[in-house]
């Protein structure tokens, strides 16, 4: 797999206005963000980072507040950095929500993310999206992990789309390469992982049921219309698909505690020039 793509500053900058000039025309800061993303090629959760470390640096309302305590200095001081200490915990507890972070699966130590295509993308656009950020498609090796990753888009209707009598859903790391006996020899994950464990929908794979364009990408698949199911399909590589899952083996360092971090430093540098 190709090294993780390192976004410039100016480029980083450029995303975080695009999304504060479309703010007012969505109903919150999390909705901009899914709009924005996709076209201007950024996964969600990280474009949501840069925005979140943008307004910190920039002097967050949280800051300057903090800031202003420590200037009257005395037990205000003391309380701000109490207030500071509870920021910092926090920052390292699990939320859900418009701020949600990947979901960490503890047996294999990766984070999942369900990543939403409004405008829908294809399997060969997803997986570079992914790749961009440092990270891949899903790879699926085991029933537990499949059931895991599937919680993620279990019930949201958002990711799935319904094509004729099935419903699709979004996209994971597996492919057949051209050649392959069909229509289920070759199978891989885009890690190089063995493709031992599938969890493949009735009468799957089927390579379009010999009609068709050839189909070996995979997917999440439900038979018959809004049926939201944890089993695969085989496809071609299909526009319209409305999300894909992007699976993180190195996690990132959680945004909150660098946060916390952060103030930390500016508090502590505040109180030098006081001392």
């Amino acid at each position: 797999m190709n090294k993780s793509t390192k976004f410039s500053p100016k480029v980083r900058e450029r995303a975080v206005c695009t999304v504060q000039e479309h703010r007012g025309q969505c109903p919150s800061p999390r909705a901009a963000v899914e709009s924005i993303a996709p076209k201007i090629s950024h996964v969600p959760n990280t474009l949501l980072s840069w925005i979140q470390r943008h307004e910190i640096v920039s002097g967050a309302p949280l800051v300057i507040q903090l800031l202003a305590s420590i200037r009257r200095g005395g037990r205000a001081v003391r309380t701000e950095i109490g207030a500071l200490l509870l920021l910092a915990l926090l920052a390292f507890l699990p939320c859900e929500g418009a701020l949600a972070v990947p979901a960490l699966w503890t047996t294999n130590g990766h984070s999942y993310e369900a990543v939403r295509t409004p405008q829908g993308v294809d399997w060969l656009t997803a997986k570079s999206l992914a790749e961009a950020q440092g990270a891949h498609l899903a790879t699926i090796t085991s029933a537990e992990e499949n059931a895991f990753v599937f919680r993620l888009i279990a019930t949201d209707e958002r990711f799935w789309i319904n094509v004729g009598d099935d419903t699709r859903g979004p996209w994971l790391g597996g492919f057949q390469p051209p050649g392959s006996r069909e229509p289920d020899g070759g199978w891989t994950w885009v890690t190089d992982e063995k493709f031992a464990y599938h969890n493949w929908a009735f009468g799957e794979p089927n390579e379009g049921g010999a009609y068709g364009p050839s189909e070996m990408y995979l997917s999440f698949h439900g038979k018959g219309n809004y049926n939201f199911a944890n089993t695969w399909n085989d496809l071609y590589d299909f526009e319209g698909m409305r999300g894909f899952i992007v699976e993180y083996s190195v996690p990132e360092p959680p945004l909150g505690a660098l946060c916390a971090i952060l103030l930390a430093m500016l508090i502590l540098r505040r109180l030098g020039r006081r001392s």
